[in-house]
């Protein structure tokens, strides 16, 4: 390493729209898998990758605008992923310390991250402090809001994907009984197999209540998101209520969201997403709160980088896996026996498929 490696000379941030394989249907339909890519080049070797996904196109020229703003501080100076990271949260107050700002900023910091840990020739866990091991995982690319009929199949094909032990499906159907067909078909057609329940935001307290209760002895894993993710509450009150476990975090802004969630008792688990937590810096915090309340902590998608994170937290749960960054990936990385091998790379370990990038190019 030369100190040139450690020195920002210039941060690129572009928007690529990915096709997905299986498209996404639960309170929205996604056909393709929006990515804001960034790169932040040293005056040294070394080149910083990193990722976050806002999931609406409409917004990607925002996210882009900020991260170039927030990139333009950081020119010319020694990386410190924390140091900078409190600085630039500083800068977006005007904006608000949440929302796209804190996505941008986010962004900026795994880049830095990666970068700081590349130019230390290791990989992004041991700069955490932590060591290189596989991190088990959970397929989380189907099993959406799709015809009834279909679901048995779907769990079958993800589960002998990668040989998983654990799979994710959707429900919030429009009726309460569908709801109860479609946990039936998954949970029978693959019975040995860990099942996730999310119910992406999609219910009132009072459906709630009616609907959990029916699905509470049908061994899920937790209940995700039943409510809108405010209303905590109400979360509070569903956990009282059920013997499955409530899960909440992927609409954490920052890990004060964290910190209020769990001093309501609004949930039984957690799982930070990348983006709103706050990058490496805000999820580092972030599980450390969890950790002081004896909360697991799970992961919400870009696993990637999530991998490295959730080894470095000793609370960990589950890594939540999806193969939508794959096409842009010139290595994707391998998932054998239901764990997700890290690479022992410098940095995350992630490098681009220049084609790739340019094919799926967005320019809003």
């Amino acid at each position: 390493m030369t100190k040139k490696d450690l020195i920002v000379h210039k941060v690129h941030a572009r928007a690529v729209n990915i096709p997905l394989k299986r498209p996404m249907k639960a309170r929205h339909t996604f056909t393709h898998w929006l990515a804001i890519v960034i790169d932040i080049e040293t005056k040294g070797d070394v080149t910083g990758r990193g990722y976050i996904c806002p999931y609406l196109s409409e917004a990607a020229i925002s996210f882009i605008r900020i991260i170039d703003m927030l990139g333009e501080s950081c020119e010319g100076r020694t990386i410190a992923p924390s140091k900078m990271f409190d600085e630039n949260l500083r800068k977006i107050l005007t904006i608000g310390q949440n929302g796209v700002g804190l996505g941008a900023l986010a962004a900026l910091d795994v880049a830095l991250w990666d970068a700081f840990s590349r130019a230390h020739d290791m990989p992004l866990a041991v700069a955490l402090g932590s060591e290189i091991l596989p991190v088990k995982a959970y397929n989380s690319c189907g099993l959406w809001r799709i015809d009834l009929e279909a679901l048995a199949e779907e769990a079958v094909e993800l589960r002998d994907q990668y040989g998983f032990t654990a799979v994710k499906m959707r429900l919030g159907r429009e009726k309460a009984s569908d709801d109860i067909i479609a946990a039936s078909n998954v949970i029978n057609a693959i019975p040995q197999t860990i099942v996730m329940s999310d119910f992406n935001q999609s219910l009132s307290y009072t459906e709630a209540v009616t609907r959990l209760r029916a699905l509470d002895d049908m061994g899920f894993y937790w209940f995700e998101e039943p409510l809108i993710y405010s209303n905590l509450a109400g979360c509070a009150r569903l956990s009282e209520k059920m013997r499955t476990p409530i899960m909440l975090g992927e609409n954490f802004h920052g890990p004060r969201d964290m910190h209020e969630a769990l001093t309501a008792q609004a949930c039984d688990m957690v799982m930070p997403d990348l983006m709103r937590i706050g990058g490496v810096t805000g999820w580092m915090r972030a599980a450390a709160i969890a950790e002081q309340y004896g909360i697991d902590v799970s992961s919400h998608l870009m696993p990637e980088i999530s991998a490295h994170l959730m080894l470095a937290t000793p609370n960990r749960g589950w890594l939540e896996w999806t193969d939508w960054l794959e096409p842009i990936l010139k290595d994707p990385f391998v998932v054998e026996n239901g764990n997700m091998i890290v690479p022992n790379k410098p940095g995350t370990g992630i490098e681009w498929d220049d084609a790739a990038l340019t094919r799926y190019g967005f320019n809003g």
